[in-house]
């Protein structure tokens, strides 16, 4: 027999263990069906010892009661207690190593808003990881320099930077180098396309005061050889004189060219001017032996310049060069 039916009511009991009032299909373990679909019957009533309705469930789905009255009107409930979190900072010491935050939790018992330490029911800290070791102290920049002068590489070692004051005026060009010679009264060789050595070549002109020098642009060194750190485009200009000879009327010029990474007068990288023939028997004493050359160049970093020179005149031997300054070299970056 699948249900006992108790006929002094409507109320069933499976074998499955569910009960059922008002149905003979009970589907749960208690399953209670109402008799209507409106709030006038009600489905299921709880009262206390006076009669009073504690808990009832209306046909239409309504509560009513004094248990419905604390859960608060509308069914909104009575609102809970806000969670609180305080985080402070946590010196270094037994809880944190290297000093960390702390996290203190709780609910606000007394809606202050504020977290009472009496309300602390939850303790975390947050620690600090063990400092690193220290890196290397950077390069930084050189001391000194002064008002308007700017940083600018010497070379192309890495660091290897000094205070220079940027060049004025509207063309921009900067004196890299002005030198004079003032030591080594060279006597040049003579100018013979048939002899060998320096008669072919020239000796190399060397200026050995230099009174002004750019070395974040281009050095100069003791050899006479200026080497270039910033790429673009050099005026250079040289100057020689030589004193006179006994007769004056045989004192010879010396003609210069300017040799771009050491080359030879024949290489594509040297450059002429104007051959300085011999002596103009015009020229007042004192400068009648005298050499020149100028041009302008588009040179690259690593590059070098050097000037070099002869006596104009095949077989006549030159002078010795002045060493009173009056021998010029000069290097203007444009």
């Amino acid at each position: 027999m699948a249900f006992i039916i108790v006929p002094v009511s409507q109320y069933t009991m499976a074998q499955t263990g569910n009960v059922g009032i008002n149905t003979t299909n009970p589907t749960s373990t208690l399953h209670v069906k109402g008799k209507g679909n409106t709030s006038s019957t009600e489905t299921f009533k709880l009262e206390n010892s006076n009669g009073t309705n504690l808990f009832s469930v209306n046909d239409d789905g309504t509560v009513s009661g004094t248990v419905v009255s604390n859960l608060g009107s509308n069914g909104t409930g009575i609102n809970g207690k806000n969670a609180l979190v305080k985080t402070t900072t946590e010196a270094s010491g037994t809880n944190c190593a290297n000093g960390g935050i702390k996290v203190e939790s709780g609910l606000d018992d007394n809606n202050n808003g504020i977290l009472d330490a009496s309300e602390v029911t939850g303790l975390k800290y947050v620690c600090n990881g063990t400092h690193g070791t220290n890196g290397t102290n950077g390069q930084g920049v050189p001391t000194g320099g002064t008002t308007g002068q700017v940083l600018s590489k010497v070379d192309a070692t890495n660091y290897n930077t000094q205070w220079v004051t940027p060049a004025g005026g509207g063309s921009g060009a900067t004196l890299v180098l002005q030198a004079t010679k003032t030591t080594n009264a060279q006597i040049l060789p003579n100018a013979n396309g048939s002899g060998s050595g320096t008669q072919l070549t020239g000796d190399l002109v060397t200026y050995n005061n230099a009174t002004t020098t750019v070395s974040a642009i281009g050095t100069y060194d003791s050899n006479g050889v200026f080497t270039v750190v910033q790429p673009g485009l050099y005026f250079v200009q040289a100057v020689t004189r030589s004193q006179d000879a006994a007769t004056a009327t045989n004192t010879t010029n010396q003609n210069l060219y300017v040799s771009i990474n050491g080359g030879g007068p024949t290489d594509i990288n040297s450059f002429h001017t104007i051959y300085t023939g011999a002596n103009n028997t015009n020229y007042p004493a004192g400068v009648k032996g005298k050499g020149y050359t100028s041009g302008m160049y588009y040179l690259t970093a690593g590059q070098t310049v050097r000037i070099i020179g002869w006596s104009s005149n095949s077989s006549t031997a030159g002078q010795p060069l002045k060493t009173d300054g009056s021998c010029q070299l000069m290097i203007v970056k444009m």
